[in-house]
């Protein structure tokens, strides 16, 4: 798995109208988002998690995902644009447990 310093991953090519729920029962699996940014005119969207090893796991995993008939494209966001995805969440504790199964 590649490692990263940002918790934010692009997710782009996704079908027109793809709700913030969707978006939200394909990517918690790898784990705890604290935010969605969809931009539908553009088809894609910005999803923050607590953690950079989540982002790192979904950028691993959903490579090549389906969603909606679409093979969506992931990337990792630019730190230099938003500096506050640099890291992990401030103040936020990973449990061990929580990530085991994944």
């Amino acid at each position: 798995m590649k490692t990263v310093k940002v918790r934010e991953i692009w997710v782009g090519n996704l079908p027109i109208g793809i709700s913030e729920s969707t978006l939200y029962k394909n990517f918690f699996i790898y784990g705890e988002i604290t935010k969605i940014d969809i931009h539908s005119e553009k088809c894609f969207a910005f999803i923050r998690y607590k953690l950079c090893a989540s982002a790192s796991k979904a950028y691993e995993k959903a490579k090549n995902m389906n969603l909606g008939g679409r093979i969506i494209r992931v990337s990792f966001s630019d730190s230099g644009k938003r500096r506050e995805i640099i890291g992990d969440e401030p103040g936020y504790e990973r449990h061990a447990n929580l990530f085991m199964y994944l």
